[in-house]
């Protein structure tokens, strides 16, 4: 494979879905993953293709991370390390193992799974 005819990282991606027509809700969600964490996850832009399918993921992410409850942000990251370990999501894993990493004191309890 000539050096010209090579892909860059960032042009190699599994799904060739149509851009999404995002509403202004789901604009300002985007918006905040970029001033939070300083990208979209791939998972958002997977789903960004069919407005219905990006606020059933959304609504049931923050209505089972971000309501209120007896757990910490911790708490439920590290539940959500031990399914997607047990459900084998590699995606899933390394997203939530990184932020018990940053919320805990023992970043080392991400590595165990």
């Amino acid at each position: 494979m000539s050096e010209s005819s090579r892909k860059s990282p960032s042009d190699v991606v599994a799904l060739d879905l149509p851009d999404g027509n995002l509403n202004e809700h789901q604009e300002q969600y985007f918006q905040v993953c970029e001033e939070k964490l300083g990208f979209v996850p791939n998972v958002l832009t997977a789903y960004s293709f069919d407005s219905a399918k990006l606020d059933g993921f959304t609504g049931l992410y923050n209505d089972l991370m971000l309501t209120d409850s007896d757990l910490s942000k911790l708490d439920r990251e590290i539940i959500a390390v031990a399914v997607s370990s047990v459900n084998k999501c590699y995606y899933c894993l390394v997203a939530h193992s990184a932020s018990v990493r940053k919320l805990s004191a023992m970043p080392y309890w991400a590595s165990r799974w």
